[in-house]
């Protein structure tokens, strides 16, 4: 019974393999005890109970030799009963095979619905086998499983030599570390002074890795921009300046009609955030404000203008096709930075990287002014040939600009995105043209208008270019003595949290805002990117002292 109930249908991959282990075993202990009986039944004078009728065999040896000595009857007794046990269990060990070899054979029949035998067994197996270590198409390779990293490890664990890990060699290593050339001791007995591990730390360690790293940092435009150099016109400060009322107006309404400014995109396709800017409806197209696009216009100008008589570098970012050729020409003789064809990005975020591209471009100038292409080949010629022509389009408006621009232009904030988003995280205050499907959130001077039609691109543009060019007349006629001087001061805009929405986790209604502006709306009216924090008197940073005072964790800033 107990043999039924374990030589059942195989439940594992390694069932198959312990049923014919059990099989094999039984044949060889039926085979034993057969050979057993029959060595006891027909051993001399071992006196089996022979039927009537059935003479003894006696062989002629034994009865021709004198030294024969015939057993006692107490042990051909003996020899009886068990001669006679034996056979009996080696007969029920055969049918007990039996059994269990044909229950075998009827489970795998209803299992595999009439393949009987030992096939439908292993079919069984590999089946159940399948659903773990699956091989081929949709199953993980070998080398990922949990199974196959264990063997190598384990034959890498074998092949490993033991040397390490026998006590010798740990004496032997104890014994260098006390008495051979590899001691350490201690060069003081004062354990509290103050060491920097900064200072301290050797070369191509996670010391030195971090030095490095912090060296790095302070090199990056963004550091050297809040830190060493901030900037001279902020983007809070835009809001709180106001142009005089007797300033001559740039522009007027009949011009910017001429001009069609007044034309945005379909109603389809706008932004919620340009609702104040516009005027109406006509005919599924949206139409400007004029008055107050010519209100932006002149603001814009005069700001610019301003900031042109201060020194400020501008930089005019147009990559729409509408009037390029135009703006190039009023733009090359004037001085002014400039993307017509191509922003590069990462121009203010990655300045580095921008004045080697410019290096390469002036190699490449020179190399062709000097004639050291004519002695290449006409393969090689032309492969520099195009790649100057590349870098020409992309660098040669820029090439002169060695430092961050101060104020930015552009046209069409949805094409300029990207420029627009670096230049709001480098505090760079921003003037452009906006059109319906725009959003004026991180504009700083906008100027509602028709965004895509070359004569309203050419306008805009021009009264400012025309503005810069007024204003650096004005600054070259006055004096050295006499110019203003800009102090440096920190910029609130680059060190506040609330400007940057996933640093601002808190809940956005908070009771100190109602009670402070009276409401949460009254709140965002007048502070529309956040709270930001006054800041003290600008001092230059002396990082070394800071470090000597405070450690290493201030270095992180």
């Amino acid at each position: 019974q107990g043999l039924r109930q374990t030589c059942g249908p195989p439940q594992h991959p390694r069932a198959s393999s312990v049923a014919v282990m059990v099989q094999v075993a039984l044949r060889s202990v039926a085979s034993v005890l057969v050979l057993i009986c029959l060595c006891l039944g027909f051993r001399r004078n071992a006196g089996f109970v022979l039927p009537s009728g059935v003479k003894r065999a006696v062989p002629k040896a034994a009865q021709a030799s004198p030294s024969a000595v015939a057993l006692p009857p107490a042990a051909c007794q003996y020899a009886n009963v068990l001669s006679a046990t034996t056979l009996g269990l080696a007969i029920a060990a055969v049918a007990a095979h039996r059994r269990s070899e044909s229950r075998i054979r009827k489970v795998a029949m209803h299992f595999k619905g009439g393949k009987g035998g030992h096939e439908a067994e292993i079919m069984k197996t590999k089946e159940k086998a399948s659903k773990w270590f699956g091989i081929g198409k949709g199953f993980r390779p070998a080398i990922h499983r949990i199974m196959k990293t264990t063997k190598l490890w384990d034959h890498r664990d074998l092949n490993r030599s033991d040397e390490k890990r026998s006590p010798k060699y740990a004496e032997q290593v104890l014994k260098n570390a006390f008495y051979g050339k590899r001691q350490f001791q201690f060069a003081s007995r004062h354990f509290l002074d103050y060491i920097n591990p900064m200072d301290m730390a050797p070369a191509n360690t996670r010391g030195d890795d971090i030095r490095r790293k912090i060296d790095a940092k302070r090199t990056t435009p963004q550091h050297i921009r809040k830190y060493d150099e901030p900037a001279k016109f902020k983007k809070l400060a835009i809001p709180h300046w106001e142009m005089p009322e007797n300033y001559t107006r740039s522009v007027t309404l009949q011009e910017l009609v001429a001009a069609g400014v007044q034309y945005g995109h379909q109603k389809d396709k706008w932004d919620p955030r340009m609702m104040p800017y516009i005027y109406a409806d006509h005919g599924g197209t949206h139409i400007f404000d004029l008055v107050q696009t010519a209100a932006g216009l002149n603001r814009a100008c005069y700001y610019v203008q301003e900031a042109a008589a201060m020194g400020a570098e501008f930089l005019l970012i147009s990559t729409k096709e509408q009037g390029r050729e135009v703006i190039r020409e009023k733009v090359q003789d004037l001085g002014i930075h400039y993307f017509l064809d191509l922003y590069w990005r990462g121009t203010v975020t990655n300045f580095q990287a921008f004045r080697e591209h410019v290096k390469i471009l002036k190699d490449l100038q020179a190399a062709k002014a000097q004639g050291e292409w004519q002695w290449k080949s006409a393969q090689e010629v032309e492969k520099l040939e195009a790649k100057l022509k590349w870098q020409t389009m992309m660098y040669s408006g820029a090439q002169n600009m060695t430092q961050l621009p101060d104020i930015c232009i552009f046209v069409d904030e949805v094409k300029e995105w990207q420029a627009v988003k670096e230049m709001v995280g480098m505090g760079i205050p921003c003037v452009g043209l906006i059109d319906s499907n725009n959003s004026p959130k991180y504009v700083d001077l906008p100027i509602p208008g028709n965004a895509s039609g070359a004569r309203s691109i050419e306008l805009v543009v021009g009264k400012l270019i025309d503005s810069i060019r007024k204003g650096k007349l004005i600054g070259a006629g006055i004096a050295e003595a006499d110019k203003k001087v800009i102090k440096k001061q920190w910029d609130p805009w680059l060190f506040s949290r609330d400007r940057i929405r996933w640093a601002n986790r808190r809940s956005l209604r908070q009771e100190w805002q109602r009670r402070r502006y009276g409401s949460y709306e009254r709140f965002k009216e007048c502070n529309p990117f956040g709270e930001m924090d006054t800041m003290p008197a600008f001092a230059p940073m002396n990082w070394n002292a800071i470090r000597e005072a405070y450690g290493t964790t201030i270095a992180d800033l």
